[in-house]
């Protein structure tokens, strides 16, 4: 029979059963289920849907009676699972049906035929005992088959793996041997409730009675190891899942990283696996069918929406490239997409990214079959930039200029030049060292000159700058500049990054406050190191220089400012100026406010930046390469912050003394004092409240008693006058009124 005559007739017989529902005349209906079942028998929800019209016909008779019929012709042809189906809807419709019940224990005995205790099972789970419940006694007989002697259970609360000994049906209980407890005796219904079967390919199960045979899998087939780790994730898991399953136990946890190298590439090759994700949260899957590494990176580079997006792929596939007779069809493949997506194209940026990566793919196979890309009016010093600012990866940004300088080697240094003026921070350093070791000394020394000129337009440069001059990342060329000069610069730039410029947005603010951060890491690097040779090597009018920019600034902490001054005294002892108040050695006077903050600061990196650095550095660790592992290197480094910041903060603490309301004096500006006073230069009336060095608040004209501007007016009273010596100016101010301020 042809299937659109079959369709025909399955149609035909549907509207006869609905035409005998309608009119309620059922004669015909046993008739036409027998025929249903010869046209399209596997179709199971049908009969249990005619079933249940049937049922709410009140013909609850003539439905069991056509399901037993069903569940017996499916024996016949094999359907067990539509057998079964169908037994348990008529039980569920004749609860106590001997015939139902009796085809149930003839199921159980076909399909379980494997289970030595199936007689056992049938007959105590009352399928053959007159008037017991189908569900109860199928029921039963899932609890009383749900494990044989010498399966593999898992105990979820603390006995670990087990093997069970004994299988007794007729107590209803089984023994094992667990880990942790031996012998012990289980009901079966609670082991059923409690204990997970693992069958004998788990990996839990091989671990616990053949951990040798896994060790020997890692090494001689680690994708195979990670298959059996993902079927007991439930066929998907994340490299953090299958580090922490294979390190008990399999792995040495120092051996990881050398493991998990070769292993990934053997994974990415293996047709049945999927590695997606970064290397830093990979995530792997099972597939249902075998999908060759060439025919994914083909699908993944054809469903990639972004250029980007395909070059993180290509990378992936060339870092685990595997040569064979293959590889050459996949790169040409690979090199012919791109090839087609850039032409006609208007993007230089894309055209100029896809034209490198086809360079790599040529290095990898150089018969390939497309041409290369023509970049003479692609990239030139004219459009460099343009170029340049069009792609995101810094590496690809750093080749755009090797490729300018093989196009124009005579023109490239120009676009070099400006290139630190117009473009991110992640080419000057590359920029720079292309000058010096080109030995273009005099183009290189041109532009630090400038910016050394324009530090307040260009802020971000003049800190680069100023951190590779006090490194001697460049000394040829960057030996010419005064570093006095960059240091008396760089803190008058942190003196206008303090200040508020008025109509600055909520993003200007952060940017600003960000870039004086930066300031503050670029003097204090090293603990202040740089700092000690350019005082040893200056003049002491350059000390003077240095020193009192530093007593005016207001961008430096309390700390880092004595510590630059302690620096400059060192040297020069004579620059020391004279003390107006005395305040309990190596004390910090503070307000209970701005004790609370400074004990919730470190208390804040005791408990949530150094663990949160910890796990930085272990998840870095777990990636392996050190020696190329940069998030391992900004974890180690950030790891040697905070611990230096949580020891000083500590040693702070310990000093702290709180300011008591005792201690002001009536009359005369001191610690716990509020002041107005008048600038006779400009004749402007400014406010000063002079506390502690954690209460300091510039905004708010709250300054540490350690600050230059409080040492001048501590001691004073109204009507006196002290004179103030800023790195530009000097200003002289009148005392107008003093007040407590505590």
């Amino acid at each position: 029979m042809e299937e659109s005559q079959r369709q025909e007739l399955v149609q035909f017989y549907h509207d006869a059963f609905a035409s005998a529902m309608g009119s309620g005349v059922y004669d015909d209906i046993e008739e036409i289920w027998t025929e249903l079942t010869k046209l399209e028998a596997d179709n199971t929800p049908s009969f249990l849907q005619m079933a249940a019209e049937l049922m709410s016909r009140r013909k609850d008779d003539l439905a069991g009676k056509l399901l037993l019929a069903l569940a017996r012709f499916y024996r016949q042809t094999g359907n067990q699972d539509g057998r079964f189906t169908v037994l348990k809807e008529a039980g569920r419709l004749d609860p106590r049906d001997e015939e139902v019940k009796a085809e149930l224990a003839d199921y159980y005995r076909e399909v379980r035929a494997d289970h030595p205790l199936i007689e056992d099972a049938v007959r105590k789970c009352g399928l053959l005992k007159f008037g017991a419940g189908v569900a109860e006694s199928m029921a039963k007989i899932d609890v009383l088959l749900k494990f044989q002697v010498g399966d593999i259970v898992h105990h979820p609360t603390g006995w670990g793996m087990g093997t069970v000994r004994t299988i007794d049906i007729e107590t209803e209980t089984l023994t094992v041997d667990f880990e942790q407890r031996k012998n012990h005796s289980m009901g079966l219904e609670m082991a059923a409730r409690i204990l997970e079967r693992l069958p004998a390919d788990n990996f839990r199960a091989r671990k616990y009675m053949d951990v040798a045979s896994l060790k020997a899998m890692a090494e001689s087939a680690p994708e195979e190891l990670l298959k059996l780790v993902l079927r007991d994730l439930g066929g998907k898991g994340s490299l953090k899942d299958v580090k922490l399953r294979l390190t008990d136990g399999i792995i040495d946890a120092a051996e990881w990283t050398r493991w998990w190298t070769g292993a990934k590439r053997a994974a990415m090759r293996d047709p049945y696996l999927n590695v997606s994700g970064s290397s830093v949260a990979a995530v792997f899957e099972l597939r249902d069918r075998p999908v060759s590494h060439q025919e994914e990176i083909i699908g993944k580079l054809r469903a990639a929406r972004t250029l980007d997006g395909r070059i993180t792929l290509i990378e992936e596939y060339a870092r685990n490239l595997k040569s064979d007779e293959s590889t050459a069809d996949v790169l040409n493949e690979i090199a012919r997409m791109l090839y087609e997506a850039i032409e006609g194209s208007s993007d230089p940026a894309a055209i100029m990214q896809t034209a490198l990566v086809l360079d790599d793919l040529r290095n990898l196979n150089p018969g390939l079959s497309v041409p290369e890309v023509e970049l003479d009016q692609i990239l030139t010093p004219e459009t460099a930039f343009a170029v340049i600012d069009g792609i995101s990866r810094a590496a690809y940004r750093r080749r755009v200029l090797l490729k300018l300088k093989e196009l124009v080697p005579d023109r490239w240094t120009e676009v070099v030049a400006k290139l630190f003026f117009e473009s991110g921070s992640d080419l000057w350093d590359f920029a720079a060292k292309e000058l010096v070791d080109s030995k273009k000394h005099r183009e290189a020394t041109q532009a630090f000159s400038q910016m050394l000129a324009r530090f307040r337009d260009y802020p971000e440069l003049y800190l680069w700058l100023c951190r590779s001059a006090l490194m001697d990342k460049y000394p040829t060329v960057l030996g010419e500049h005064n570093k006095v000069d960059l240091i008396e610069k760089l803190l008058n730039l942190m003196n206008e990054l303090t200040r508020t410029i008025p109509g600055e947005s909520k993003t200007a603010a952060a940017d600003r406050k960000k870039l004086l951060s930066k300031a503050r890491e670029t003097i204090g690097l090293s603990d202040f190191k740089y700092i000690h040779p350019i005082v040893a090597d200056s003049s002491e009018d350059e000390a003077r220089r240095i020193y009192n920019a530093a007593n005016s600034c207001s961008g430096l902490t309390d700390a880092a400012r004595e510590k630059v001054m302690d620096v400059v005294i060192a040297e020069y002892p004579e620059l020391m100026p004279r003390k107006v108040q005395q305040v309990e050695e190596d004390a910090i006077l503070t307000t209970e406010d701005g004790l609370r903050r400074k004990q919730a600061e470190f208390d804040h990196v005791i408990n949530v930046e150094i663990p949160e650095n910890q796990e930085a550095l272990r998840v870095a660790i777990s990636f392996g390469d050190l020696s190329e592992n940069a998030e391992y290197s900004a974890a180690r480094e950030q790891q040697g912050i905070l611990m230096r910041k949580a020891d000083h903060i500590k040693k702070e603490l310990t000093v702290a003394r709180l300011i008591e309301p005792d201690s002001v004096k009536d009359g005369e500006v001191g610690i716990g004092t509020a002041i107005e006073v008048r600038n006779t230069r400009s004749n402007k009336i400014e406010h000063y409240t002079i506390l502690g060095p954690w209460d300091s608040d510039a905004e708010h004209g709250v300054v540490s008693y350690l600050a230059p501007l409080a040492e001048a007016f501590i001691g004073k009273k109204v009507g006196d006058t002290t004179r103030v010596d800023f790195s530009e100016t000097k200003d002289e101010y009148e005392i107008l009124a003093i007040n407590k301020a505590i």
